[in-house]
Order: C-alpha cells, then structure tokens, then sequence
C-alpha cells in the first residue's frame, strides 16, 4: 500500500468516526510522508484521536495542540508523543532469548542513551508544555512502541516526578500539564488494558472527577 493509501485511509476512518478538521492533520501527513519516522510518529496521532472517538470523545485534529477533546460539555487539549521502538528494546530481547531461565535486568536505557527512560518522559513534558499557551486543561499522550523501555511503571515514576518538582517549585510551569495518558504495546491480561492515564494532583487546571474517570477508563478493543 503507498502512502497516498495510507493517508486517504486514516482520513476516511477518521472522518467516519466523526473527527472535525481532518484535512488540517492529513496536510501535515502529506507534507511528512517522505520522512518514514516522523510519518509514523503522525500516523500514531490519528490512531489516539480514533482511540477517544470510539471512546466517546468529541475530537477535533489540530496544528498544535495536536488533538481538542470534548467530553459532556468539558474541554480539553492533548499533545501526542510518540516513543519508538529502541535500541535498548532490541538488546534486551537478544538477551532475554539467550537466557530465558534466568531473571535478567530491561528497560534500562542509560548504558545506550545516558538518560534513564522516566527522565525522558520528563523531558518531553517540559518541552511539550512550552508549546501550550490555552486557558484550558491539557494532558500529554504517550504511545509507546518502546515494550522494555517505556511502560506504565516508566510512566507512573515520570508523573510523580513531575509531581514533586511543582510541589517544591521548581517547575512552575508544569502546572499546566493535567497528565499523562500511557498507550502501551503490551496488553496487561490481569488488568485487562492497555491504557493508562496518570493524573497530575498539582495542575493549575484540575480535571473533574468525571473526566479522570474518563480517562481512566479508555481501552482499545
């Protein structure tokens, strides 16, 4: 399938599922699609503004923020960020191949990346957050295609992170980031999901309790 496929086909769906303002989103596709990377890294945006169409949110695609979200009369922002798979990823499953009797270390990334991976989703927060200049919530998607690397328990300690800087004032203006919804490519078959979303408890912009639950309760079928 060529790209022109690809893009007509996320703009159908998208369209059937009731997005508003498609062509700003299948312009930028257009415009990427000779950068495989930063394709994918848009493909996955049109996949998470599907993801809260079927989950019962008004979605209208953006320039930037990249996603505006309606639920029962409440609005909110999205950024979406896309991990990719890593180098780290294909490392440690060459070793837990080799030994897979034993219980060996993952997801480690500072030997191949320096930064440990909960401090790359802080980091991305920051830069996000510069980006975003609404009087109105705003939470951070992350899908991740990152299995060892970039999972629920990376992401739980990159809110509360975030969480005590604000506490402490060092980062005031994560005030604004309302948290992080997680799409992991591992389904978790006791939680029986794959979507998690971490609230930040110091935002500036709380959420109401029927949003977080909300959110709290998307899944992809």
């Amino acid at each position: 399938m060529g790209y022109e496929d690809v893009i007509e086909n996320h703009r159908a769906i998208l369209v059937e599922a009731g997005a508003t303002n498609v062509s700003a989103y299948i312009d930028k596709l257009c415009s990427n699609h000779n950068n495989n990377d930063v394709f994918a890294d848009l493909l996955f945006e049109g996949r998470s503004a599907l993801m809260f169409l079927k989950n019962g949110f008004l979605v209208e695609m953006q320039e930037s923020p990249d996603i505006n979200i309606g639920f029962a009369g409440y609005q909110l922002y999205a950024e979406v960020k896309h991990f990719r798979l890593k180098e780290q990823d294909r490392i440690d499953q060459v070793n837990m191949e080799a030994f897979q009797d034993e219980l060996i270390p993952y997801g480690d990334t500072v030997p191949s990346e320096v930064v440990a991976a909960w401090d790359q989703v802080v980091q991305v927060a920051k830069r996000k957050i510069k980006q975003y200049h609404k009087n109105a919530p705003y939470i951070l998607v992350i899908g991740s295609s990152s299995p060892n690397c970039i999972d629920d328990s990376i992401i739980r300690t990159a809110i509360n992170i975030i969480t005590e800087k604000i506490s402490n004032g060092s980062w005031p203006q994560l005030k604004k980031l309302s948290g992080i919804l997680l799409i992991s490519p591992e389904y978790n078959i006791g939680g029986k999901r794959n979507v998690y979303f971490y609230y930040a408890h110091t935002v500036g912009n709380p959420l109401t309790q029927t949003i977080i639950e909300k959110l709290s309760s998307i899944q992809i079928g």
